[in-house]
């Protein structure tokens, strides 16, 4: 329910005395409606509409008011009841309410339990520091991508900073003078983030870095208008590589380790399974390594089902 059609209704309903009975049927049909089946029933707590209240309570009890009254029954005890939970809904009256009052009303005023309010956004040290960085980043490409989207998507201190948030914080640490702040307008996205070259090349360069302790960032450095997030997301969806296998803290293996363990798996797997089988190759393998470590790169060379993600 809008308040300015609330306050049109309430505004007509001000000349019940003179208005046909169908029209002040409507007029409640409508009210009682907003503030019972909507459960908006606080906003109709506001002291002109309480004045027209009065007038219709003090009118003769009439069959063409009949409806007029119990409505205004309704009203006040609802705000009677309100009023001794909080006194302070005294002041509300004064003013017309918003949604976002109505609820406020409902829940005491407890800005942490409105639905859907947005809290205030909070900046920690090592986020401003972030953000500094990736500003300096991507500054130079300011002109071809939208920068502030940008560093909302690659920030890895926060994953709750939407773009708004990153380009409010640019302009309070005065990173972008007055003349300059054009850079920071959002720009529309492209049909296709990824074009089919830049697929090709991402191919590429996964298969030259793959074995590196960081693929990704060995990659955004040669598509460097990719964000670490599209280039992780493009991955997943054009080679099926999991992001276990593209975090930089994973177990390392090399192209050769990788060939022998897949050697092994076919050899092994013809006389054992299940545990034996993992332990088969543990003990086979020259450098050590956990039956977690053997799981996960059987699962990255596809040789085995990625049992973490059959369970959702």
């Amino acid at each position: 329910a809008r308040p300015a059609i609330v306050q049109c209704y309430c505004y007509l309903l001000e000349s019940f005395e003179s208005n046909a009975a169908s029209t002040n049927h409507a007029i409640v049909k409508m009210l009682y409606r907003v503030s019972s089946k909507l459960a908006m029933t606080p906003i109709m707590f506001q002291i002109s509409f309480f004045i027209t209240v009065r007038k219709i309570l003090a009118a003769p009890k009439m069959d063409i008011y009949k409806d007029l009254q119990k409505f205004a029954g309704f009203i006040v005890r609802r705000f009677v009841t309100a009023l001794k939970e909080s006194p302070m809904i005294c002041i509300d009256t004064l003013f017309w309410k918003t949604t976002d009052d109505v609820v406020a009303i409902d829940v005491g005023y407890d800005q942490d339990k409105i639905p859907g309010k947005k809290q205030a956004v909070t900046w920690t040290p090592p986020e401003e520091s972030e953000l500094r960085q990736l500003f300096e980043k991507w500054l130079d490409k300011a002109q071809a991508v939208d920068i502030c989207d940008m560093i909302a998507q690659d920030m890895t201190t926060s994953t709750d900073k939407q773009r708004m948030d990153v380009k409010k914080k640019i302009l309070e640490l005065g990173l972008v003078a007055p003349e300059n702040q054009h850079i920071l307008k959002k720009k529309p996205k492209s049909a296709a983030d990824w074009l089919p070259d830049e697929r090709e090349a991402l191919r590429s360069l996964y298969e030259e870095y793959r074995y590196e302790r960081d693929p990704v960032a060995l990659i955004q450095e040669k598509l460097d208008t990719k964000t670490r997030k599209k280039i992780v997301k493009e991955l997943e969806n054009l080679l099926g590589v999991r992001k276990a296998d593209l975090d930089p803290s994973r177990s390392i293996w090399t192209k050769d380790e990788d060939e022998e363990l897949r050697i092994l798996y076919e050899h092994r797997s013809e006389t054992h399974s299940g545990d034996a089988l993992l332990e088969a190759i543990q003990d086979k393998l020259p450098k050590a390594r956990t039956v977690k470590e053997i799981k996960d790169a059987l699962v990255r060379l596809k040789l085995r089902r990625d049992e973490s993600s059959s369970e959702h």
